[in-house]
């Protein structure tokens, strides 16, 4: 029996098209890069994770770029230096998606808000915030918001909108979820 080249290669295309239907394999650790920021932490990696579970939940190389006590900066290395989380004593407790020099649009909150979202499209999806706190640091306001349900009392939504350029209006140049304090800290573990 022979099978034709073009029926062989009809099944090869068929099932890559079946394969990339089904998303990532199963047990596959998924990257940051496009992961959504949501009440748990940033796609794979949940608060309260420990480093060693933060590092093996996610194909991301992550390391530690930061110490300061008890605090520690953990940050995505690769195509896109914004995403990082604080941990204390070893445990994930914010996760951050921030503007750099490479602006990550793909990572985005749960409700379709991402950086440089306007601060009204961050109302619109969130309501009215908690808080919103003066930021000086960025020439704006950090709009607190607690996530539903309060299974977490401590648990925040932290958006940081500011100035972009000389465009009227202020927009997200950050966006953070984590505990409190460790969620408010304006300068990571500084």
């Amino acid at each position: 029996m022979t099978v034709r080249r073009p029926a062989v290669l009809l099944a090869v295309a068929l099932a890559a098209g079946a394969a990339v239907l089904a998303g990532p394999a199963a047990g596959a650790r998924p990257p940051l890069d496009e992961a959504r920021l949501g009440p748990d932490g940033l796609g794979p990696v949940k608060i309260g994770m420990t480093t060693a579970q933060a590092r093996a939940a996610t194909s991301s190389r992550l390391r530690i770029t930061q110490t300061n006590g008890s605090c520690a900066v953990l940050e995505q290395v690769g195509e896109y230096d914004g995403v990082y989380f604080i941990l204390t004593d070893g445990v994930v407790r914010r996760a951050t998606v921030g503007s750099t020099t490479s602006i990550n649009f793909y990572n985005l909150t749960t409700r379709g808000v991402r950086l440089a979202s306007s601060e009204e499209e961050v109302r619109s999806r969130y309501g009215r915030p908690f808080a919103a706190i003066r930021n000086v640091d960025a020439g704006g306001v950090d709009l607190v918001y607690r996530p539903r349900p309060k299974a977490q009392p401590t648990r925040r939504y932290v958006f940081t909108v500011g100035r972009l350029a000389r465009i009227p209006g202020r927009y997200v140049s950050e966006m953070s979820v984590g505990e409190l304090p460790e969620v408010r800290y304006p300068e990571a573990c500084s």
